[in-house]
């Protein structure tokens, strides 16, 4: 931004000022003379005393609240004040007995206050405040945080400064809150004291991410571009005093940016001074332009030099001459703090020798010491030295990049991928490591995915779906195809080290277990033979070859690691050997460089996000979740060379919508953490849904038939809850909730909440019920005799009884009661019905997305998919014995489909994000 420019918006920022606030907005339309930028950029400014916080506007002021007021379920108690994007109050949650903060956004950012509420719950940190919710009440947002107690910074931190111990511990906090956030893509943009809480236990609380900005890589150009245009070109957005220069001139901004207002804090806190001081915020700002601040040293000069040189790093105006990310800041502050604690605390008392023999007995002591001494510095800098693993992105194009698997020498990444444009198939891409293109090995015309390089580099095994599909090998060059076998699976395949066998889990419910493919030809070797429910899945060959690691599920959904020892010929050699006790939902495994521990990925819950965890190979300590990865890790792999880890990460999050009788479609109920599965009540009054949003699993809720006034109906009474349905009477709410034994049963809980019923037993998984329609009857899925079918049970209790007999998933009755129909695949495909009392098997539709249908007297409402990424809500109508498109849905969908008892209203679950890109750990030890 030129002089030019800075001085005409000074000007017209000390003219505003003489004005009423009533009549500036008048003044600057006429003054700005049709330069929106000009006229955005001063009232930006006039918006935000010295400090950044938000006057009491009229706009703010119209969204106040009171205490005793309710938000949701949220009761307020005061007003806290007021920060960057809005006005902060404490409230009480009744249904936990916790207080909390919440935060209402003023108008001007109701927007961006949604970009906040997915940036923080994209966190997960000790030092970064919690996420619980988010709402909408009477046209007002609000989002519910941790309440934290304890001072702001700015209110600890004496004129003086802090001491050099507190400074050093706080500011290792504050950066070990940056180094998670960088790693999730998200870049605060407003670091400054007020918005770093410190407990009465010394722990740092990082708040208000409300300018944080998710990295997005567009058109290959500005890889840190602001989602949503919410961030034009020239916006000068943070606290001025703590500005970084490309911030303070509009530029793009990315992590370095927090960089620049991290060494500003730390300046405050060492000297009790601003870096940066102005009388107006244009002066300060013209001094973070142009001037370099008073040295460390000049007002602190017994601070250690090391610590000035970082401040000065991170203070350059220059993006390029600073640290180039935070975990290297964090790294420094490490190293300096552990060598300030190690020096002595106290000086020796003063000893006046009366002989000779003292002043040798001195002269002993101080060269004992001085090797100690020697000896503790050495170790302690030894292990500062190691390198500390940061997380870097692999991909940052759109669409889904997964199931990433190294080649031998460790430079190329192989990974299936697929834009999510209409048409563009699920193929195998290469990418060297460093580079920003990657190559389609794959034909486009096949669906080809889960990808496994072979110890020699020449060839990629791979699965292909389709009628024709099974196990392939191609050219890592690309062109020559092969294939090994019609055999299919859903999880990893692993090559054994010498590229003789390739393993695999089968997808065969009758005859699940893992099997070996002998690359050459030959004959299956199979390694393992589970007896159904049970499965073994996501095989994984030691770096020697001499044991086999796999995920050991007494049903689907609990699972542990377990290593099997093979022979010279791969042969099973005594009994597989289990090293983790946690019975959780495992995804894919990979063992470390050396063999001596496994990472894999796992979710303690049914429909929750996963984390990567590690396990000695012994088993002898439990397993140790990996933080860095964060949320949402999946299928991880190690580099045969060198100390690095890649993993993609999976960000979903569905939102309900509805469908009005006129056509229209919007959106109903939205937060930013899963929300779906939702139903209308019989009388049309109330809706139940299945929503993550209360953090630690998924619950069943109730809200009104509007989406408004949401209420939690079950509190964790398992790991996870799902698929709510509502009995013809709406007195009960059957659901599913996965057991902390790993196994799904059926519960029944009263709509207007209570203790809940346990309706089915044993050691089954038992989920997506439905009620027949007299209510006598819930209707489930269960693999409980070892296949895939539909059952029921009297809801009074009884012996549950089988129904299909040809595969089942979910299932709904009739109107009248008599037909049956029900689909048999997860993700999508036909629908069949069949007489309730038995009788022959018919295909009614060719195709059902994600279960969603909806038998209604004169046919059936349904999601259906005519082209990959094409979805549509249409209607099959019983006279006509055909179909007709209601909407087309500009998204994808997901699970749940709901009509109202009128049919003028339709619910359905659309995705907002649905993408999944690859990362990687540096130095990964």
């Amino acid at each position: 931004m030129t002089p030019e420019r800075w001085s005409k918006i000074e000007e017209l920022y000390h003219a505003a000022q003489e004005h009423a606030p009533r009549d500036r907005a008048a003044f600057l339309t006429a003054a700005c003379n049709g330069d929106a930028e000009l006229k955005c950029e001063v009232e930006r400014l006039l918006a935000r005393d010295s400090d950044g916080k938000i006057l009491d506007s009229p706009a703010s002021q119209a969204l106040a609240v009171s205490p005793g007021d309710k938000l949701g379920p949220y009761e307020i108690v005061s007003r806290i004040g007021a920060g960057g994007m809005g006005l902060v109050y404490k409230a009480h949650d009744p249904r936990v007995n916790r207080t909390v903060a919440i935060k209402v956004p003023s108008a001007t950012f109701s927007e961006r206050f949604q970009r906040e509420a997915r940036a923080i719950a994209a966190l997960n940190h000790p030092n970064i405040c919690t996420l619980y919710d988010v709402g909408q009440q009477n046209g007002i947002d609000f989002i519910v945080m941790e309440f934290v107690t304890g001072k702001t910074l700015d209110q600890l931190a004496p004129q003086k400064g802090l001491r050099l111990g507190e400074t050093l511990s706080l500011a290792v906090q504050i950066a070990d809150a940056l180094v998670a956030a960088h790693s999730a893509g998200i870049t605060h943009r407003d670091l400054k004291p007020t918005n770093i809480m410190v407990d009465e236990h010394g722990t740092v609380k990082v708040l208000d991410f409300g300018l944080a900005k998710l990295a997005q890589r567009a058109d290959g150009s500005d890889t840190t571009q602001t989602l949503g245009g919410l961030t034009e070109t020239g916006a000068i957005l943070g606290t001025v005093s703590y500005m970084s220069p490309e911030q303070a001139e509009g530029k793009a901004v990315d992590p370095r940016t927090d960089i620049f207002s991290f060494g500003a804090v730390l300046y405050e806190m060492v000297t009790g001074q601003r870096a940066f001081r102005g009388e107006t915020p244009m002066s300060t700002i013209s001094a973070i332009l142009r001037d370099e601040p008073i040295p460390l040293s000049q007002l602190t000069p017994e601070i250690p030099h090391d610590l000035e040189k970082i401040v000065t790093r991170c203070l350059r105006k220059d993006p390029e001459r600073r640290f180039q990310n935070m975990a290297d800041v964090r790294v420094a502050l490490v190293e300096l703090k552990e060598e300030s604690e190690s020096r002595p605390s106290a000086k020796l008392a003063a000893v006046r020798p009366n002989s000779r023999r003292a002043w040798k007995w001195m002269g002993a002591t101080a060269g004992v010491v001085a090797i100690l001494s020697a000896g503790f510095w050495l170790l302690t800098h030894r292990h500062a030295a190691i390198p500390q693993p940061f997380l870097v992105p692999v991909t940052t194009d759109p669409g889904y990049q997964a199931q990433p698997s190294f080649s031998p020498d460790g430079k190329q990444i192989a990974f299936n991928h697929s834009s999510g444009r209409k048409g563009d198939k699920l193929g195998i891409y290469v990418k060297m490591l460093g580079e920003t293109q990657a190559l389609r090995l794959t034909p486009t015309s096949t669906v080809d995915f889960l990808p496994a390089w072979a110890p020699d580099g020449r060839r990629i095994a791979f699965r292909r779906g389709g009628p024709e599909g099974g196990i392939f090998t191609a050219s890592a060059l690309g062109g020559s195809e092969r294939k090994l076998t019609s055999l299919t699976t859903t999880f990893q395949m692993s090559w054994s080290p010498d590229g003789k066998w390739l393993a695999i889990s089968l997808n065969s419910e009758k005859e699940p277990g893992i099997m070996l493919i002998p690359v050459d030809g030959g004959e299956p070797k199979r390694i393992t033979n589970p007896k159904p429910p049970a499965e073994h899945r996501a095989p994984a060959f030691s770096p020697d070859g001499r044991s086999l690691g796999y995920a050991n599920c007494a049903g689907r959904f609990s699972c542990d690691v377990v290593i099997q020892e093979l022979d010279s010929s791969v042969s099973p050699q005594g009994s597989p050997r289990k090293v983790t006790n946690q019975g959780v939902f495992i995804l894919a495994l990979t063992w470390s460089r050396n063999g001596d521990s496994l990472i894999y990925s796992a979710t303690q819950t049914v429909g929750m996000v996963p984390y990567l965890w590690r396990v000695g190979a012994d088993g002898r300590q439990p397993s140790q979740r990996l933080e860095l990865p964060g949320p949402g890790a999946y299928a991880p792999t190690v580099s045969p060379v060198g100390n690095r880890l890649v993993f993609y990460r999976h960000i979903f999050d569905p939102d309900i919508w509805r469908y009005q009788v006129d056509g229209t479609i919007a959106p109903l109920i939205v937060s930013t953490l899963a929300d779906y599965n939702a139903q209308y009540s019989p009388d049309n009054l109330k809706m139940v849904f299945e929503s993550s949003r209360s953090g630690d699993a998924d619950e069943i809720w109730i809200a009104q038939a509007d989406g408004s006034n949401p209420v939690q109906l079950t509190n964790r009474v398992g790991r996870h809850q799902g698929a709510p349905k509502w009995s013809p009477d709406g007195r009960w709410i059957a659901f599913d909730s996965q057991g902390e034994d790993g196994h799904i049963s059926i519960f029944a809980v009263e709509a207007t909440g209570g203790q809940p019923r346990k309706i089915t037993t044993g050691p089954a998984d038992d989920f997506i019920p439905s009620w027949s329609r007299d209510g006598k009857w819930i209707y489930f899925h269960s693999s409980r005799n070892g296949e895939s079918q539909i059952w029921r049970v009297l809801f009074a209790g009884g012996v549950p009884e089988q129904v299909t007999t040809t595969g089942g998933l979910a299932s709904a009755e009739s109107v009248d009661g008599q037909t049956l129909y029900y689909t048999k695949i997860s993700t999508g495909g036909p629908l069949y019905s069949r007489p309730v009392h038995g009788g022959p098997e018919h295909q009614v539709l060719p195709y059902v997305s994600y279960r969603a249908f909806v038998p209604v007297e004169q046919g059936i409402y349904f999601i259906g998919r005519p082209e990959p990424e094409s979805f549509q809500l249409e209607f099959f109508q019983f006279s006509s014995n055909s179909s007709r498109v209601l909407k087309n849905i500009d998204g994808r969908t997901y699970m749940g489909l709901s009509v109202s008892a009128d049919q003028k209203n339709v619910l359905f679950t659309k995705l907002a994000n649905d993408s999944a890109h690859l990362m990687m750990i540096e130095n990964f030890q």
